[in-house]
């Protein structure tokens, strides 16, 4: 099998969801024994500016790895939100890919403030999502027309998902993971990530 996300980073992107996100998938790429089926997992960092770094909210730059391409190529394209003061300062044409992605069929992902910027771009509008408790308040002032609830790893729509960030992003990582490469890989993400496979 494979699994491969595409990742569009905002400023002050925080670094646990973006970890998480990565450990989860390369853990899952891990054997567990010579009989079982690898899924692959490739995680693509995706950016209009490919050559500009993007700093998270630690301060820690991280590099994108491609300009937006053909996002057919995607089984998921995610958006990390940074904090909401520098949510206006995404790229428009990374807004573009994005909206483009959801009209090609690609289902996306907004994690954390993510699904900020997807309500914004009205890819929430009549749908549930999941959003932090600190951003609750703030999201249904600015999307009445979005159903905000907290208290979810994840709320998967079909088409949209949303993440409400940090630990749960490792909730939902290991259930794509499932849905993709079966219970097996999903465990060995979950052993890898609590420390139990000694790697």
């Amino acid at each position: 099998g494979k699994l491969h996300i595409g990742l569009v980073l905002w400023p002050e992107f925080p670094l646990i969801a973006l970890s998480g996100l990565m450990d989860a998938l390369r853990y899952a790429a891990c054997k567990v024994d010579r009989k079982s089926q690898t899924l692959k997992c490739l995680l693509s960092l995706i950016s209009a500016r490919a050559d500009m770094p993007v700093a998270s909210s630690a301060g820690i730059a991280v590099t994108p790895d491609l300009p937006p391409a053909q996002p057919q190529s995607l089984d998921y394209l995610a958006v990390l939100g940074g904090s909401l003061k520098t949510l206006p300062q995404g790229h428009s044409a990374d807004r573009r890919y994005l909206t483009d992605a959801h009209r090609a069929g690609v289902p996306l992902i907004g994690i954390g403030t993510g699904s900020f910027i997807l309500a914004k771009a009205g890819l929430l509008d009549g749908r549930r999502a999941s959003v932090h408790p600190f951003h609750i308040a703030e999201f249904r002032k600015r999307f009445p027309q979005v159903l905000a609830e907290e208290g979810f790893d994840f709320i998967d729509e079909g088409d949209v998902l949303t993440c409400p960030g940090g630990v749960s992003t490792i909730t939902l990582a290991t259930e794509l993971i499932r849905l993709y490469g079966g219970f097996a890989a999903s465990a060995t993400a979950v052993s890898g990530l609590s420390g139990s496979a000694g790697r």
